[in-house]
């Protein structure tokens, strides 16, 4: 090919009536084909501008897999969406991909064991999410010990977590 797309298989997903909710669905269902296996995989969309953010957050959340353990030597890893359409989506497609890493690391955080997810470790994950974005207009302040004091059902279920106790994470 002249892009330089090698493709082994081709996936033919019906589409519907090309509304969004349809091209979500086919997005879903490619992603799930090609789950885990490493695969190459190039998506036309022909009505592009309105659907890529769509696309895209359904191409990763579907993609999404949370293990803690090593990955087994048979496993390839995630797939390479590649997008080709006839204009320019590339700000769609970064908003699609900004709001899918967010549900991403939301579910990570979720399927986390609260055995490793103590409040110490949590804040942590916060700090390190603000440090990514690369932002002066993000701030966070994590709040602990004596500056709780105002925050009484905090303190009375966080009390219970192991030490070092609750933190109350703020970003602005």
């Amino acid at each position: 090919s002249k892009k330089g797309y090698a493709a082994t298989r081709i996936y033919f997903v019906g589409v519907g009536d090309e509304k969004r909710e349809d091209l979500r669905k086919a997005a879903v269902a490619v992603a799930r084909k090609v789950k885990g296996n490493g695969q190459n995989v190039a998506l036309a969309i022909v009505n592009e501008m309105e659907y890529v953010a769509n696309v895209v957050m359904a191409l990763l959340l579907a993609s999404f897999v949370w293990n803690m353990k090593t990955p087994k030597k048979d496993e390839k890893g995630f797939s390479n969406f590649t997008i080709v359409a006839r204009s320019d989506v590339k700000p769609e497609f970064e908003r699609g991909k900004i709001l899918a890493l967010g549900a991403w690391q939301a579910r990570e955080l979720v399927h986390t064991p609260s055995n490793i997810k103590n409040p110490q470790w949590l804040a942590n994950q916060a700090k390190s999410y603000v440090a990514a974005t690369k932002s002066s207009a993000l701030t966070i302040k994590i709040k602990a010990g004596r500056e709780l004091k105002d925050f009484g059902g905090l303190l009375a279920v966080g009390n219970s977590s192991p030490k070092p106790g609750p933190r109350f994470v703020e970003i602005t």
